[in-house]
């Protein structure tokens, strides 16, 4: 099963995070009481996060997304972790993606899950492979509901970041 937050080691070289790219993020205590209305701004400590980012990719820009979901009480969660699975190993080798993020489900069945890529290019090219679709075509028989949001998140000289809300995708 999905870890609250998991932390692997990361080299560094020229293009990036060279291995495995799931890297711990300090969630706040709101994004595990709150997940679906905490506002992304509030839901990890950014300021250590988006040093982290900095000084790993030299980048100041980045891609946001956000998964927000409710799951089913008759969901197959061990089917849900092996496809996430997949699916997260797959977008890492096809590149991009820095930090990756799956809390834990509260009383509620509510939880929220993230993806920090590079570029909205790179994040694209992952929604394209096979185990990303076999997750994709899951989420209307696993969740009650769920909500895509994509941001941009820019990092100003003083790590201040902005994030903006590029679009957002509601289950029906």
């Amino acid at each position: 099963m999905p870890q609250e937050t998991g932390a692997d080691e990361v080299e560094k070289t020229s293009a990036g995070y060279s291995c495995y790219t799931v890297k711990e993020l300090a969630a706040s205590k709101y994004v595990h009481t709150d997940p679906l209305a905490t506002p992304i701004e509030e839901c990890f400590d950014w300021a250590h996060e988006l040093h982290d980012l900095v000084a790993f990719q030299g980048s100041s820009e980045f891609y946001l997304v956000v998964f927000r979901s409710v799951r089913k009480s008759t969901a197959d969660s061990v089917m849900l972790y092996e496809a996430d699975a997949a699916a997260q190993e797959e977008a890492r080798l096809s590149g991009g993606l820095l930090k990756y993020w799956y809390g834990i489900m509260n009383e509620r069945r509510e939880c929220l899950a993230m993806c920090i890529w590079t570029s909205r290019e790179d994040a694209k090219k992952a929604i394209y492979k096979p185990a990303h679709r076999v997750a994709m075509k899951l989420a209307s028989s696993m969740y009650d509901m769920y909500r895509l949001e994509r941001y941009s998140l820019q990092i100003d000289e003083n790590m201040v970041p902005t994030f903006t809300l590029l679009g957002r995708c509601m289950s029906s």
